[in-house]
C-alpha cells in the first residue's frame, strides 16, 4: 500500500513461492524481481522455516471452519493462511525488530543489548523507511532489564526512547525486494 495508496486494503497478495532451498531461491529470484518491477510491488520472505506436515493439517482446519462459516471466498486461501500462522523455527528461529528510523545509533543499540545477553544479531536489512534488524531468539526477560538499565544510564537519549517502543516480531517476514 505505501507504494500504491489508491488500494483499498494495505495488502494485496501477488504470488506465493514455496521455498525449500537456498538454490530454489537463487533461481526464482529474477522472476521475483521482474513481478515487483512489473507490478511496483515488494517481496517478502518468511525467516523462520515451515513444516509441511504442520502446515497441511494446519490448512485442513482452517479450511474447515471457513466452509462451516460459509465463508468460501477465504476457503480458497486456506494453504496460505496456515503457512503464515505455522513457523517450525526450532533452534534456528529468528526474531525481527521492525525499526521504522534508518538511524544506525538505534540498530547499534539493540545490536549491543542482543548480543551482551546471548543473541545474535544475523543482519540489518533496509527498509523504505527504516531497518529490520535480524536476530536470533534471546531471553526477553534479560533484554528488557538491559534496555531498562541503558535508559536508567542515558535517560536523555531519542534511541532508547524509539526501542522501548518498539515490538519484536517473532514470526513475521522480512524484505526480499523492493523495486
Amino acid at each position: 500500500r505505501k507504494e500504491h495508496p489508491d488500494l483499498f486494503t494495505g495488502t494485496r497478495l501477488l504470488k506465493t513461492y514455496y521455498i525449500r532451498s537456498m538454490e530454489r531461491l537463487e533461481n526464482l529470484l529474477d522472476e521475483i524481481k521482474g513481478m515487483c518491477e512489473f507490478f511496483g510491488a515488494r517481496a517478502y520472505i518468511y525467516l523462520n522455516p515451515r513444516s509441511f506436515e504442520k502446515v497441511a493439517f494446519a490448512s485442513l482446519k482452517q479450511l474447515c471452519d471457513c466452509i462451516c462459516c460459509h465463508d468460501y471466498v477465504a476457503a480458497k486461501r486456506a494453504y496460505n493462511t496456515a503457512c503464515g500462522k505455522s513457523c517450525n523455527g526450532g533452534e534456528n528461529k529468528k526474531w525481527l525488530f521492525d525499526l521504522d528510523e534508518k538511524d544506525e545509533e538505534i540498530a547499534n543499540t539493540i545490536d549491543d543489548i542482543v548480543t551482551s545477553i546471548g543473541g545474535t544479531v544475523y543482519a540489518h536489512i533496509p527498509t523504505k523507511n527504516g531497518i529490520h534488524i535480524i536476530t536470533s531468539v534471546f531471553n526477553l526477560k534479560d533484554y528488557t532489564l538491559k534496555l531498562h538499565v541503558k535508559i536508567l544510564e542515558q535517560p536523555t537519549s531519542h534511541a532508547l526512547e524509539v526501542i522501548e517502543k518498539m515490538d519484536i516480531h517473532k514470526d513475521n517476514g522480512t524484505i526480499l525486494y523492493i523495486p
